[in-house]
């Protein structure tokens, strides 16, 4: 039967059901002219306008499978031909051209030319007929199934493998088509298509263009879903690479791996249940099962790659930190012999310009920017509505000369990491873009940075993320850093210190340095909650603008020896609302000291109220730490800490200990215990700087803070409870960094006492002497003893512009029945009136 072009276009807009197709054909070679001004419902057909031109009345054939034409002579003035399908009806049915061996000379002369594209394109998208001459693929945006695919995977929960028809070859040509040949965008049909080896959009021999879409994301590949997913069993190599792009896409697909089934059954960042291995240490999340090169720095088993073969050939060497072992590459590639490659990874055209709006499930990286050994572009790549989960890594980024790298609306779940510029390839990648509404659940980082990434500014915008565990890292060092910016986060670390996991050393710093990093962080409005005892953030420079921080232990039930928030920092800015603290009587408060970053010096602290108030620091050198007040079961004590200044202790005897004792009144077992001796040589000091059972020290090697409760004054002895940098390893507390106390090591002690709800406003005393005059409040209003007290250490003139750095501050062994105090050697008193800042005494006895 022989229908005339536009009769076969109103065909159901183009798709055709197989009985409209008989394997033989009648050619029709009359009718009545069709009105050209008349709808025409079909697909454009583009590239056929040479043959059919405005001739209405083409001679078109509808025919069979396409992979039947090779035995097929075409009738004479046959124009085109429609097939039902590829090698199954109703599977990739398309359209064709006809080519003649002597009027279309050239063209056809061009499909048989020895290593090309074209050439290889014979049996899949062109077909040599029993009369010579050729059926030529002219879709205008062709379905993969015109190629060979079929999309009938089937997952095996018990196996976690998927079987199915391979698609690599019909994909693979499909590919190719689009990218070199027709050069025009591809679709691929709803179902799980399985490939078994990588998929290329472009091999880098020249800059190219693949636009590819399909039919939607098919969650988690599964036959109850509707969309496209390409699904695969491997893990050496990445599922889909792209090469040399300029303006390329891939679009509404997705892309599952073959790590779902062992993160998935491993239950790892969970709140909920305990993971079946430690889920802190990202080589862990490698199965068992897969190619041990899968989390390899330079071949991460990835979802999707950019120039993922890109690097100099047989230049990758060195070892592997984490695993001792050499570095590999991916499976050596073998490229088509019409590319002119040779074998293997070499330098190749970078890309700049890509969309990928897709899903991935299951792999070492989501999608990761030139994973190889040489730096390069990678720049202007857009990831739109992508969604990652079960996968060790989401983005990476690995080359330094990225440009406006952007990613919106990304969604996840059950992931180590979201986003990282320095754990594969060249390791120093540049986002150079912004991350809008990023929103994960379960989630070990949120990034793993590298200072270069941010000569300009990055910027997290509206990052969500429920059961967290770190905001992150940052290595490296540049002399012209911009900052990480937060812009209204909700960032809940509800994972730290549930099932074993414990509390890393710092929530956001450097990977190895203890003194932290020298990227700035800011975090514009938002909240962070749910940690159990301090956030450290060891930065060289730290703004908190109108955060709200809300710990977990935070409350009226709550240990009163703990520093809920703590931020080591040269440079900072703060404002932050204490939630937990709202609506209790207005006398409690929030306080933020400073600390000088290279010295461990403690040069002041500040009041802030129940609610919120700004806070900077006025020169540089100066770091913050915070720490939330709360009632201790007597009221109206309060806890404070940080003044004015850190002793430097050389405690001996010191062990360390697993301890899954509880404190009264505290829910939480010490977990790891430290125990020493302040020393002969250091008694006098600790005394001097408040110490007692509620002080804090914090060791001055690895940063790990440690909360004093229990301190032998008689003898020097002490112990102390660690609060951060601890895990549980199996069934006992360690060191989370595998830190080795050493008998010389150093700590800074910090005050750490009670002090009473109302502070007077000034203490007066004779000039040059020792003896107290009168308490006053700021209107001259005497205080009475209920509210100062003998013991208590009174902390005056906190004026930071020129007494930051003197004792003078200090007042100690106050006796109000003889009002006399010791001022400190060096303390100058010339000053008749002092404005008080802080009052201190010892700890209630049940603490």
């Amino acid at each position: 039967m022989m229908i005339e072009r536009r009769e076969m276009m109103k065909l159901t807009g183009g798709v055709f059901a197989a009985a409209a197709f008989p394997a033989t054909a009648e050619r029709r070679t009359a009718g009545p002219a069709l009105d050209p001004s008349g709808p025409d419902t079909g697909p454009p057909v583009a590239g056929r306008a040479s043959d059919v031109g405005s001739n209405l009345r083409a001679n078109i054939l509808a025919t069979g499978l396409a992979d039947e034409l090779t035995i097929m002579s075409m009738p004479a003035g046959t124009d085109m031909i429609a097939t039902s399908g590829f090698s199954a009806k109703g599977l990739g049915h398309a359209w064709y051209k006809l080519l003649d061996p002597v009027s279309d000379a050239a063209d056809y002369a061009a499909l048989s030319t020895p290593n090309t594209v074209q050439a290889s394109g014979q049996g899949v998208w062109w077909f040599e007929m029993a009369n010579s001459r050729r059926a030529v693929l002219a879709e205008p945006e062709p379905d993969a199934a015109a190629f060979g695919a079929i999309g009938d995977a089937v997952y095996n929960a018990t196996t976690g493998l998927w079987s199915g028809t391979d698609n690599t070859s019909a994909l693979q040509s499909w590919l190719d088509y689009c990218t070199y040949v027709g050069k025009c965008r591809g679709r691929i049909g709803p179902g799980a298509f399985l490939h078994t080896a990588t998929l290329h959009g472009g091999y880098g021999d020249k800059f190219v263009t693949t636009n590819i879409v399909g039919a939607g994301p098919r969650y988690g590949g599964e036959s109850n879903f509707t969309g496209t997913a390409l699904v695969n069993n491997f893990s050496d190599r990445p599922a889909v690479n792209y090469a040399g792009q300029r303006n390329g896409s891939f679009k509404a697909i997705s892309l599952i791996g073959s790590f779902f089934k062992y993160i998935l059954e491993s239950k790892v960042a969970s709140v909920l249940v305990a993971p079946s291995f430690d889920d802190t240490v990202m080589r862990n999340w490698l199965p068992p099962t897969a190619d041990p090169r899968a989390l390899n720095r330079y071949s991460t088993y990835a979802g999707f790659t950019v120039d993922g073969f890109n690097d100099n050939r047989g230049a990758i060497y060195g070892t592997d930190p984490e695993t001792g072992s050499a570095y590999t590459t991916y499976v050596t590639p073998t490229w088509p012999a019409w590319t002119g490659l040779a074998a293997g990874r070499g330098t190749k055209a970078l890309s700049s310009g890509l969309t990928i709006d897709a899903d991935f499930r299951g792999f070492g990286a989501a999608w990761i920017v030139h994973p190889g050994n040489t730096d390069g572009n990678g720049d202007f790549i857009e990831i739109i509505r992508a969604g990652v989960d079960y996968c060790v890594y989401g983005g990476s980024y690995c080359q330094s000369q990225g440009r406006n790298n952007r990613i919106g609306y990304l969604r996840g779940g059950t992931t180590f990491c979201a986003i990282t510029t320095n754990r594969h390839g060249t390791r120093n990648g540049r986002l150079g873009g912004t991350i809008e509404s990023c929103s994960f659940s379960g989630l070990m980082r949120l990034m793993e940075i590298h200072t270069i990434s941010i000569v300009t500014s990055t910027i997290f915008q509206q990052v969500y993320i429920e059961s967290g565990w770190q905001i992150g890292t940052c290595s490296g060092a540049t002399s012209n850093e911009g900052e990480i910016v937060l812009a209204s986060p909700t960032i809940d670390l509800g994972l730290l210190d549930k099932h074993g996991r414990g509390v890393p050393p710092f929530v956001w710093g450097h990977p190895t340095n203890a003194l932290g990093t020298t990227a700035g962080l800011r975090i514009q409005s938002g909240s962070i909650t749910d940690f159990p005892y301090v956030l450290d953030f060891r930065t060289t420079n730290l703004r908190l603008d109108g955060v709200s921080i809300g710990s977990s232990r935070l409350g009226t039930n709550g240990p009163a020896t703990v520093p809920p928030f703590m931020a080591h920092v040269a440079n900072a800015t703060l404002s932050v609302t204490v939630p937990a603290l709202n609506g209790r009587r207005t006398e409690h408060h929030f306080y933020a000291g400073m600390r000088d970053l290279s010295t461990g010096r403690f040069v002041g602290q500040f009041l802030i109220d129940t609610i919120t108030q700004i806070m900077g620091t006025r020169e540089t050198g100066l770091p913050i730490w915070c720490r939330g007040v709360q009632p201790a079961g007597t009221a109206p004590f309060e806890v404070v800490s940080g003044l004015p200044q850190p002793g430097l202790l050389h405690p001996t005897d010191l062990t360390v200990s697993s301890d899954t004792t509880q404190l009264a009144g505290d829910p939480d077992p010490i977990r790891l215990r430290l125990e020493g001796n302040i020393g002969a040589n250091n008694a006098a000091l600790f005394h001097f700087q408040g110490g007692v059972a509620g002080s804090v020290i914090r060791h001055d090697k690895s940063g790990t803070v440690f909360a004093i409760y229990h301190y032998d004054s008689a003898i020097g002895a002490f112990k102390a409870r660690a609060l951060n940098n601890y895990r549980l390893v199996g069934g006992r507390y360690q060191f989370f960094d595998g830190m080795v106390m050493d008998p010389t090591d150093t700590f800074s002690c910090y005050y750490s006492g009670f002090s009473t709800p109302t502070l007077p406003s000034f203490a007066s005393f004779a000039r040059d002497s020792a003896k107290v005059t009168a308490f006053q409040r700021g209107t001259g209003a005497p205080l009475d003893a209920s509210e100062v007290a003998d013991g208590d250490r009174i902390f005056v003139n906190p004026n930071i512009d020129t007494h930051l750095l003197h004792t003078q501050n200090l007042i100690s062994a106050l006796d109000l029945t003889a009002k006399t105090l010791e001022l400190p050697a060096g303390a100058a008193g010339s000053a008749t009136r002092q404005r008080i800042y802080g009052l201190f005494r010892a700890p209630p006895a049940n603490l």
